[in-house]
């Protein structure tokens, strides 16, 4: 279960996270693929049981999306609850603005590289080719 994440800060950095919703549950074709740890629960057995964060992941930035990943592969469902609503301080320089976004996407290409081919692969599906958004997916 994930909730909204806001900006505490009035910065111009901060307002875009929020504007552009970067830490919120997202959303894609009527089920939610991940939600983000800033503002969630998960049952710790669902946690043992697809053992935690992807170690490879050395520094923030696509971790939440690859533990979320795991999980909708073992056929749990993730869920959103507006009301669920934490606040956030984010660095407000510009340096750390592009090396957060620098982290997350990278982070997410390659969680989403090991993980999303499998998600959207319907249940006895063996075409070649899904796609995630964007990401043409092998």
């Amino acid at each position: 279960m994930g909730g909204r994440t806001l900006a505490v800060g009035s910065d111009v950095f901060s307002r875009y996270y929020s504007y552009h919703k970067l830490l919120d549950p997202y959303l894609h074709e009527g089920r939610y693929l991940y939600v983000v740890t800033a503002n969630c629960a998960f049952r710790r057995s669902v946690l043992e049981e697809v053992g935690g964060f992807d170690e490879d992941v050395r520094e923030p930035g696509g971790e939440d999306p690859g533990l979320c990943f795991k999980i909708l592969e073992r056929g749990y469902v993730l869920n959103y609850r507006p009301e669920a609503v934490v606040q956030h301080h984010y660095r407000p320089g510009l340096a750390d603005f592009i090396r957060t976004l620098f982290r997350y996407g990278k982070g997410c290409r390659m969680q989403t590289d090991r993980y999303v081919s499998s998600l959207n692969r319907p249940p006895g599906d063996s075409s070649a080719e899904m796609h995630f958004g964007n990401l043409p997916v092998p």
